[in-house]
């Protein structure tokens, strides 16, 4: 079941303009979306993230960017807005409910989306780049350690990846947010 075309409805048209994928996506094409998410995010005054979520077949489902600043939401992360949007379209509190869903983030998530995946139901989470990259820029993480992915594994049943891509600059949306005055919070 693919209802893309119902929640993009919801994305603004920067992000429907870096979607245009209707069929399935590798895991290389997915994170490579997700860092153009996060650099136009950047550009568009929000935070260099950027998310999106796909289903077991790797149709992509929705988006999710930071817009922390914008919206006063400390709770405005990628991750969350992903999450956000995928429970209202598919109508569920828990993702395992409806099938295997993976969300790709642009970086490593912070712990409070962490937490937001613990509870979420989701099967996996791929991740570009990393927290101390988030944290080079100026980003506090929080205490986001890695035996927390292993609880995460062992209690909820949430696979964890690190994924590099050759050719893809994990590090261009947190230069451009430096290049454009980005608010740090």
């Amino acid at each position: 079941m693919n209802n893309t075309d119902e929640c993009r409805e919801e994305l603004p048209d920067w992000i429907e303009n870096i979607i245009t994928v209707k069929s399935a996506v590798t895991a290389q094409q997915a994170i490579t979306l997700t860092v153009s998410i996060a650099t136009e995010s950047a550009l568009h005054g929000g935070g260099p993230f950027g998310a999106l979520l796909l289903n077991a077949e790797h149709e992509i489902i929705t988006a999710g960017w930071n817009h922390v600043v914008q919206s006063s939401d400390s709770t405005a992360h990628a991750e969350v807005d992903c999450l956000r949007r995928s429970q209202r379209l598919l109508e569920t509190h828990d993702l395992r409910a409806k099938g295997m869903y993976f969300l790709y983030s642009s970086t490593a998530p912070c712990i409070q989306c962490f937490g937001a995946l613990w509870w979420s139901g989701i099967s996996g989470v791929i991740a570009g780049s990393t927290k101390e990259t988030a944290e080079a820029t100026g980003f506090d993480e929080g205490p986001m350690l890695p035996h927390l992915w292993e609880e995460a594994a062992k209690k909820k049943g949430i696979a964890y990846t690190q994924l590099t891509v050759p050719g893809v600059d994990f590090n261009k949306p947190f230069a451009t947010f430096k290049k454009v005055g980005g608010v740090l919070y």
